[in-house]
């Protein structure tokens, strides 16, 4: 009988401590900008991301990670070759005892036409929930 409270409480701590990590997820809310006239389209990368975005458009989206990384990719492409390729990431770096959050943005002219393409990180949150904002701009 003891063999099976201590089973039931170590499976009752694992629950907590899944439920306590889910409730504390990273929350990156990607904001997409398309400052041209023509529409862009989504070619690969993150799934739940917008596919068509109109042209002079904002559109944003949140996607939930868990605290330890995130990785959110995505290529928009325009019909005339201008594509860009955004990646924003955050991971947990040891320091000793201590784990700190290192965040990054890349946005790349990706197509066979040259284009403006700027990713900015807004909002970052140093301390768990390691929230931020990841602003992908299209030229």
């Amino acid at each position: 009988m003891k063999g099976f409270i201590k089973a039931i409480a170590s499976v009752s701590g694992l629950v907590c401590a899944v439920a306590a990590g889910a409730a504390h997820a990273t929350t990156v809310t990607v904001t997409i900008i398309n400052h041209s006239a023509d529409t862009i389209a989504w070619k690969t990368g993150t799934n739940g991301l917008p596919t068509v975005i109109g042209g002079g458009q904002p559109t944003s989206q949140t996607i939930n990670f868990n605290n330890s990384g995130s990785t959110v990719r995505a290529t928009y492409a325009k019909v005339n070759g201008q594509a860009c390729t955004f990646v924003a990431t955050h991971k947990l770096i040891t320091s000793g005892s201590t784990l700190i959050p290192q965040f990054d943005k890349s946005a790349t002219s990706s197509g066979t036409v040259s284009a403006t393409c700027t990713a900015n990180l807004v909002d970052v949150k140093y301390v768990a929930p390691y929230n931020y904002t990841a602003k992908f701009e299209m030229y």
